[in-house]
């Protein structure tokens, strides 16, 4: 009788722990995730600042580009 008891006392004890590893693995996947998810919002903020910015400097470039063209195009009307 005894050794059945060791046995069952055994079953436990692996349970037990398969039970807190499989908690470890679902916790440290939990954080990793987290982590992941953090890294890519800050990428994808980063990747929209940086576009909005090349977007801005695209408009003032051709602001300026549009601008230079008209006078340019009056100082050409003057001439005639």
């Amino acid at each position: 009788m005894t050794e059945v008891n060791d046995t069952i006392k055994g079953h436990e004890v692996i349970e037990s722990a398969t039970m807190e590893e499989i908690h470890e693995v679902i916790s440290a996947t939990e954080a990793g995730v987290t982590e992941i998810n953090a890294t890519v919002i800050k990428y994808q903020q980063g990747i929209e600042s940086v576009t909005m910015e090349g977007s801005d400097e695209v408009t003032s470039v051709t602001e300026a580009s549009v601008k230079e063209f008209k006078a340019t195009v009056i100082k050409g009307q003057q001439v005639i």
